[in-house]
């Protein structure tokens, strides 16, 4: 699951101009929901930038933005496919870790009662 993004504003006056390898000018893309598909801070000595986001569109066209040009927002909002709520989505994890303790549990014993020898050495 990617973070989702809105991006804001563009604040290079040249990158207004710059057009994206999709064909499309740059500020087409100011209000539009982007995901986050990597994160970079840069520092040098004790000089630490803000967080740079790659932000990829639906159309491939992918832009380098820093905080204040992009917006966080909700996933579920978003995702037509995701309709789960948060609450739901705990409940799952937490069966799912219930269910791999379960798991564990259920092979210590087997192991503890001298049921299982593991994998077999050829």
């Amino acid at each position: 699951m990617y973070t989702k993004v809105k991006l804001l504003s563009l604040t290079d006056g040249y990158e207004h101009k710059l057009v994206s390898s999709t064909g499309k000018l740059k500020k087409e893309y100011i209000g539009q929901i982007g995901k986050v598909i990597h994160t970079c801070v840069i520092s040098k000595g004790n000089y630490v930038k803000p967080t740079l986001y790659d932000v990829q569109f639906d159309d491939g066209a992918i832009f380098c933005l820093d905080e204040d040009q992009i917006k966080f927002v909700a996933l579920g909002a978003l995702e037509h496919e995701s309709s789960i709520s948060f609450e739901e989505s705990m409940r799952e994890l937490n069966q799912k870790i219930d269910n791999t303790y379960a798991t564990f549990s259920a092979l210590g014993s087997l192991i503890k009662n001298g049921l299982y020898c593991g994998q077999n050495k050829h």
